[in-house]
């Protein structure tokens, strides 16, 4: 995955063709809305971006050290691949930022419509920082000892959350897989061996949904550049909950 992960991300940085299709197709969309806006005077459209549903990459080091030094006889082969990981995370962050960009690039010529409409930008991007998806893996091993005649040790990790502890992303399927990465066993035999993975969500939760829905309050009502603050739409409340704060 992790292998995978940053060739694919790499890939889709570097394929200009692919940001200037999308820039164009969300052009188009805004277009749509355009002709909603002549039709319903002092509408108000919210063009959200997309949150990063992965942790960060420097997130994830300490992580690697409590999963892979468990596991005793596999350590070197487990951290080689899960060192991995961060570069990784790093990536496919960068392709969300450009995506975000590409959006909002995208944007520019629409912030204000016929009828008095307008449309707002709304950047929930930085407000899932720190609420990312679960990714917690856990590795069991079973490694066979010639040298001891022949002894069968367990050496099993705890299970290690690499992503966020208050996540605001629907859990996704559990899965069960083979780590081959970890062969061959740095002693012994490996007989056998078993990677759990349980989270890796990537549609927002409640919680996620409501921070969104505050952040479109937010960037259609404050006017950030009054003090004190002024409403834009006359509003004279804030939302009852701070829950994006």
């Amino acid at each position: 995955m992790r292998q995978h992960a940053a060739a694919c991300g790499s890939a889709i940085l570097a394929n200009s063709s692919v940001w200037t299709n999308l820039k164009n197709n969300y052009t188009t969309i805004l277009q749509y809305t355009r002709i909603m806006a002549s039709q319903r005077p002092q509408l108000v459209i919210a063009v959200v971006n997309y949150p990063n549903p992965y942790p960060q990459s420097l997130d994830v080091v300490d992580e690697i050290v409590e999963l892979c030094v468990p596991l005793i006889d596999t350590i070197p082969t487990c951290t080689i691949r899960w060192v991995q990981l961060p570069p990784a995370l790093e990536i496919l962050d960068q392709v969300f930022q450009k995506l975000n960009q590409t959006l909002k690039d995208a944007l520019a010529p629409f912030w204000a419509g016929p009828n008095g409409s307008r449309w707002v930008y709304v950047d929930t991007y930085p407000k899932f920082k720190d609420h990312c998806m679960t990714m917690k893996v856990k590795i069991k091993t079973k490694v066979e000892h010639p040298e001891e005649s022949g002894a069968v040790h367990d050496h099993d990790s705890p299970e290690v959350n690499f992503g966020c502890s208050e996540e605001w992303f629907v859990e996704g399927s559990d899965e069960t897989a083979k780590p081959n990465y970890l062969l061959p066993a740095a002693l012994g035999v490996l007989i056998e061996w078993s990677q759990t993975t349980k989270g890796m969500g990537v549609y927002p939760n409640a919680d996620g949904h409501k921070c969104i829905s505050e952040a479109i309050w937010e960037a259609d009502t404050i006017d950030p550049g009054t003090t004190p603050l002024k409403w834009k739409l006359g509003y004279g409340e804030a939302s009852n909950s701070d829950i994006c704060q």
